[in-house]
């Protein structure tokens, strides 16, 4: 029995860091420093599957456990951040998948229409997050139609983000 082509890879890993850059605050002006320690663990993985014919599956995610670990006093400035608190742009978990069957229209023309998505879980924008200014989890989905030609030329177009969802990508 045939049971197609597939592909996996997956990665496990952690990243200490020392002299973190964090905000911290003199008066209202927020201000840079190397100034703590933190930790990312975490793990990831990718598959593709193309089972038969003309149909591609793909699929990956990622899991992240970040955490401040250790935060170093700055003399005359306030700490905007506190140990246990999460890292800025971490978020805990990212998937995405995508379908697409390529048809053969004849021995010199295909057409390949795909659908994929993507969901990013909570996130925050700055150290010590302001709730105002965080993203809560999302999906944005998509869909794409390629022509091809003699295994040579494509062209796609598409419409990103079909679902119309709003989302921040930046807060300060």
């Amino acid at each position: 029995m045939e049971f197609g082509d597939f592909r996996l890879n997956m990665a496990a890993f952690q990243a200490d860091y020392t002299d973190i850059q964090l905000v911290f605050r003199q008066g209202v002006v927020p201000l840079l420093f190397n100034a703590g320690e933190a930790r990312i663990k975490g793990f990831e993985a990718e598959a593709s599957y193309r089972p038969f014919g003309g149909l591609m599956l793909d699929a990956g995610f990622s899991i992240l456990d970040d955490e401040i670990l250790e935060i170093t006093p700055v003399p005359g400035a306030t700490a905007t951040v506190a140990p246990g608190d999460d890292l800025p742009l971490t978020p805990s978990f990212q998937g995405n998948f995508s379908v697409a069957y390529e048809f053969e229209l004849d021995d010199r023309f295909t057409i390949t229409p795909r659908f994929d998505g993507s969901y990013t879980s909570r996130v925050v924008f700055i150290t010590g997050s302001v709730p105002v200014i965080e993203q809560e989890g999302y999906f944005v989905g998509n869909a794409a139609i390629e022509f091809g030609v003699d295994d040579r030329w494509k062209i796609a177009t598409g419409i990103s983000n079909l679902f119309d969802e709003q989302y921040l990508i930046q807060g300060n």
